[in-house]
């Protein structure tokens, strides 16, 4: 009877990590649903959101200029295109812009359109391919790096 009663524990140890392997699959799977189809949601640096959803070409700028970053993705239906944008602290919006913007000319990118909005605010439109960033002062100490897709 030892013989039958070890096979039997070892049949549900089986059964047991396939139950166990299937259940996280399962939040794995719910976790990664909701982080894509999710529309709007803040991502903290480093973690796991910010390695899947940060564009390589926002996670690899220097922080120059950019204190306290904090980052924010947003997507929708319809014809609204998936943004990704960097909120930086600055004693110099203006400059920082200046220091962005030729990094991005440096990598290949051009600058269509530069001026000020509605509310004043200086910006940088730039473009390569199907992506666009814009760089947006917001006065007096912040501004934000936007990546649309």
């Amino acid at each position: 009877m030892p013989v039958l009663s070890s096979y039997r524990s070892q049949h549900y140890q089986i059964l047991l990590s396939i139950v166990a392997g299937i259940l996280i699959i399962l939040a794995a799977a719910w976790w990664f649903l909701g982080l894509v189809f999710d529309e709007s949601r803040d991502i903290p640096r480093y973690s796991p959101a910010y390695w899947l959803l940060v564009p390589d070409i926002i996670r690899r700028l220097p922080l120059d200029y950019c204190r306290e970053p904090l980052y924010h993705y947003s997507t929708g239906d319809g014809p609204k295109p998936l943004m990704v944008t960097r909120h930086c602290r600055t004693s110099d919006p203006s400059t920082a812009i200046a220091h962005y913007r030729e990094l991005f000319l440096k990598s290949g990118y051009t600058v269509p359109d530069r001026g000020t909005d509605y509310f004043h605010r200086e910006y940088t439109h730039l473009h390569q391919d199907d992506h666009v960033l814009k760089l947006l002062a917001r006065a007096p100490d912040q501004f934000e790096i936007i990546y649309m897709e």
